[in-house]
């Protein structure tokens, strides 16, 4: 599975997909992986910049086990306020 092209190796660990690749995203989603994430599947991408579009703040985090199904695969903690539901 190709990886997205914009992403980009922020550290030894970590790999960022920018707000611009997907119109919605909020912040940018984190893959934790010590080697390019060329392992990781096409729906997980999906799925980690589509968390990226709800209300959380920080960034999405994907781990290196990360895989797709009816959950988030990230470590991510919406944001909710009496004023925003």
């Amino acid at each position: 599975m190709p990886i997205p092209k914009d992403i980009v190796r922020i550290s030894d660990t970590v790999w960022e997909i920018p707000v611009s690749h997907k119109i919605g995203m909020l912040v940018r989603p984190h893959l934790r992986h010590g080697y390019a994430p060329f392992g990781v599947r096409r729906r997980v991408f999906e799925q980690i910049t589509n968390v990226a579009t709800s209300r959380i703040v920080g960034h999405a985090c994907c781990m290196p086990d990360g895989h797709w199904g009816t959950v988030s695969p990230s470590a991510a903690s919406p944001r909710w306020t009496p004023a925003t539901g």
